[in-house]
C-alpha cells in the first residue's frame, strides 16, 4: 500500500497493515499495542519501503492509554535482520490509540523526539498511529524535529 505525502512516499506491505489492524483497540478492555517499523530507503523514486515490523513483546508496558516499548526483543529482531547484510533501517514506530481518528499525544511527540535524537542515520522518521476507524502516518524530522501529518486512511478504504 502506497502512502504519498508532500515530499515523500511510503510503501507498506499489506501483511504489516493487516497485523496492525488486528491490534486495533475495538473493545473497551483492549490495551494499546505497538512496535517498530523496519525497511529500506530506495534512492530511486524517493521511496521508503516498510518490509518488517515488530509486535508487542512480553516486557513491553501496555495499558488502555499507553504503550511503552521496553522489551529488548525489538532490537534483537532488527539486529537479526541485519546480521549478514546491513540493508534494513529503522523507519519509525507504530502503536494504537483507543479513538476513531488518532492524533499524536504529548507523550507520543516526546517519545518521537527522544528517538529522533538517538537515530542519526535517517533524515526523516515515519510513525503510525492506528485508531479504530483509520490509521495515520506522521513524518518527523529532520533537523528541526518538525512533525507533520503525511497521510490518513480509513481502514475500510485499504481493501485489506
Amino acid at each position: 500500500m502506497l502512502f504519498v505525502g508532500i515530499d515523500e512516499r511510503l510503501s507498506i506491505k499489506d501483511e504489516i497493515l493487516l497485523t496492525i489492524r488486528r491490534h486495533v483497540q475495538n473493545g473497551p478492555f483492549r490495551r494499546e499495542s505497538g512496535g517498530v517499523l523496519i525497511g529500506r530507503e530506495l534512492i530511486e523514486g524517493n521511496l521508503v519501503v516498510v518490509e518488517h515490523m515488530t509486535s508487542p513483546m512480553p516486557r513491553d508496558r501496555r495499558g488502555r492509554h499507553f504503550f511503552d516499548r521496553r522489551d529488548a526483543s525489538h532490537v534483537v529482531f532488527y539486529n537479526e535482520l541485519n546480521k549478514d547484510e546491513c540493508i534494513y533501517a529503522y523507519i519509525g514506530e507504530w502503536h494504537t490509540h483507543p479513538e476513531r481518528s488518532p492524533e499524536p499525544s504529548v507523550k507520543d511527540l516526546r517519545n518521537w523526539s527522544r528517538i529522533r535524537g538517538e537515530d542519526f542515520a535517517r533524515s526523516v522518521q515515519y510513525h503510525a498511529i492506528a485508531g479504530t476507524y483509520e490509521i495515520g502516518f506522521w513524518a518527523f524530522g529532520p533537523a528541526d524535529k518538525q512533525v507533520s501529518l503525511m497521510a490518513r486512511r480509513k481502514w475500510g478504504d485499504l481493501g485489506l
